[in-house]
């Protein structure tokens, strides 16, 4: 996901790499703020005020730290299901996704297979 949270164009982005066979997980990376309403980044991210309580509101819980205890989990969660135990992983990321996906691939160097960012 990117900056703004998961919404209609990353779906989108999603299906297509499912509708090509590949398994694939978006996760929500602002879960620990609780729920928040889809974004409209053209709105949020041209007004100062909403972007910077976007920031803090929700950016900030994404740190590395924390989604990297979530790619853990990911993975362990994977490697339970017979099909796909200790495959490879491809990371994808966009935006505030991409840097989070760099840090993914750097520490699971093992398991990685693709990147893109």
């Amino acid at each position: 996901m990117d900056g703004p949270g998961i919404r209609p164009a990353i779906r989108e982005m999603a299906d297509r790499l499912a509708a090509s066979g590949y398994a694939v997980l978006l996760p929500d990376l602002f879960y620990r703020a609780g729920p928040y309403a889809p974004v409209d980044p053209k709105i949020v991210f041209t007004d100062p005020a909403l972007r910077a309580a976007h920031r803090q509101n929700y950016m900030t819980t994404a740190t590395p730290g924390n989604v990297m205890a979530d790619t853990a989990a990911v993975i362990a969660a994977i490697d339970c299901l017979p099909e796909t135990a200790n495959g490879a992983i491809g990371v994808v990321g966009y935006c505030m996704g991409g840097r989070l996906a760099l840090i993914a691939a750097a520490w699971h160097p093992t398991r990685r297979r693709a990147l893109t960012v």
